[in-house]
């Protein structure tokens, strides 16, 4: 079974032709995602613990499950007031891992949708915040409150989101990137990398791979081209607006 540490560059484009392949039939996003996820799991369980998608979204587009739990959610932070039908929300659309319960993203704990609100709000997610960083995403855009603005700031972003040590790395306020320490502990995660791009009409869309071994950032990035596969094979889809069943 092959490793993330040890995958060639050509290992790496034998891959990525495989995914675009796999992906070319994908009725809409969400089944896209959901496969992405759990062919990138099934490839390298050896390495990967929890394999996510996520992607940028207006408010109003979403179902109508997902749109109830980011309301509550704004109550519970008491941001409810900021939300709007153009709030960009950054959803979960694919979810594969170890455990069952991963496998489906109604189950996620607490990371179905975060609304991109404020500075303020993002900077309280330390993962979030460090994604958003490591993508070249202003933390300025998220007070304007103006959607199109973000929209156009979020269409800018690509990169890799990296954090060697899950344990130990520190944001600049000193809090753990990965705040989530207990998920951290019980599944032994070592290092944590995001791989993300745009699509032309501004959505923003990531990977984030949580490992059981310590990949160095040189071998994360050399994985960046995966993203741009996924972003190939569902490029109409996006554009069409066929996101959910």
């Amino acid at each position: 079974m092959p490793t993330l540490n040890h995958y060639s560059p050509g290992e790496i484009r034998d891959f990525r032709e495989r995914l675009q392949a796999a992906l070319q039939g994908a009725e809409h996003l969400q089944a896209a995602a959901q496969g992405c996820a759990r062919l990138l799991y099934d490839e390298f369980q050896e390495s990967i613990v929890l394999a996510r998608l996520f992607i940028t979204l207006p408010l109003k587009d979403l179902p109508t499950r997902d749109q109830a739990f980011i309301t509550a959610l704004a109550r519970t932070k008491q941001i409810r007031p900021l939300l709007g039908d153009k709030t960009q929300v950054l959803s979960l659309l694919g979810t594969y891992g170890a455990q069952t319960a991963w496998h489906d993203r109604y189950q996620s704990q607490g990371h179905l949708g975060i609304p991109l609100v404020t500075a303020n709000f993002i900077e309280s997610i330390p993962m979030v915040s460090r994604l958003m960083t490591d993508m070249g995403i202003n933390a300025d855009s998220f007070d304007r409150l103006e959607p199109d603005i973000l929209v156009k700031n979020l269409g800018r972003a690509a990169g890799v989101f990296y954090v060697r040590d899950a344990k130990t790395w520190l944001d600049g306020r000193n809090r753990k990137i990965v705040s989530a320490q207990d998920f951290v502990a019980a599944n032994d995660i070592k290092t944590v990398f995001g791989l993300g791009g745009s699509y032309l009409n501004g959505s923003f869309v990531t990977m984030i791979i949580f490992t059981r071994e310590t990949i160095e950032q040189a071998q994360a990035e050399a994985f960046m081209s995966l993203v741009n596969a996924f972003k190939t094979a569902t490029q109409s889809l996006v554009m069409d607006g066929a996101i959910f069943p």
